[in-house]
């Protein structure tokens, strides 16, 4: 089964894309995306500039943080969102139940109901 890493060296950013794309109206600092993805802060200090630097997400000081959100008008953006919601959430549990719904020769994903949401708690 083909999975968002497979196109990504980075197994920290596939886990911050899938954070971001959760829900991209969210806005996150890095301690929040550290606890989060549970990854080491200096790998998501890295990969935060990176994705910065390549314009696919913005940042904001507000009093003695800076936060991060997705830059909506990124060139990939509306590929990116697809690819995370092929790899998770409704995508993922579609490619699980192959056995059991068939080999769907179809599936299309608006963006609409592409975004990934956060699951709620119990």
């Amino acid at each position: 089964m083909a999975k968002l890493v497979d196109f990504m060296i980075s197994r920290v950013r596939v886990k911050m894309i899938h954070l971001f794309f959760r829900n991209p109206n969210e806005i996150y600092y890095v301690r929040e995306i550290t606890r989060e993805i549970n990854e080491e802060i200096n790998a998501v200090r890295r990969e935060l500039e990176r994705m910065t630097d390549a314009g696919m997400l913005k940042n904001e000081k507000r009093g003695n943080r800076l936060y991060y959100y997705l830059n909506k008008s990124y060139d990939f953006y509306p590929e990116l969102l697809r690819l995370a919601a092929k790899s998770s959430g409704l995508g993922k549990e579609i490619k699980k139940a192959r056995k059991t719904i068939g080999n769907p020769r179809f599936v299309t994903f608006s963006t609409k109901f592409a975004q990934l949401q956060k699951p709620r708690p119990r």
